[in-house]
């Protein structure tokens, strides 16, 4: 299995805390970042399995949990439409904006499907504060 973050959408090959979502745009001067409203949070660390996508942790207070997703659960759907990776569910979560619903189809530990209603929240600043970090790194090495 592979461990998978939506941070990877963000040039990063390696899994970060995963915060469902990230720019795909690099931040400009304009861009305010601890301005969080334009983008969406989901709170889950996830591996990709051959079937979807398996939640292997939830984050305190996160929308995810609020919702009730749980470790291990199976993400096999978001919004309708089929989630077959990593790639498909943080496309899915970055067509959104926080306040916006997300519904995900799970199949629990024991085998029974659910349909979670998730709100999406805006991303935590220490979340914003570390995509930063990783950008003047980049930045830096690339002179």
């Amino acid at each position: 299995m592979k461990l998978s973050s939506i941070m990877v959408s963000c040039s990063i090959g390696f899994a970060l805390l995963i915060v469902s979502s990230c720019s795909t745009a690099t931040p400009t001067k304009e861009t305010k970042l601890n301005e969080t409203s334009q983008r969406a949070y989901l709170g889950v660390l996830y591996m990709e399995v051959q079937e979807g996508v398996m939640i292997s942790e939830v984050y305190q207070d996160s929308p995810a949990e609020k919702a009730g997703l749980r470790a291990y659960d199976l993400i096999v759907s978001a919004n309708g439409h089929p989630v077959i990776g990593p790639y498909t569910l943080r496309d899915r979560v970055l067509s959104l904006s926080p306040g916006n619903l997300v519904e995900i189809e799970v199949i629990s530990r024991d085998g029974g499907r659910s349909l979670k209603k998730v709100i999406l929240e805006p991303m935590p600043k220490r979340f914003l504060d570390i995509k930063e970090q990783l950008n003047q790194k980049s930045s830096n090495e690339n002179f």
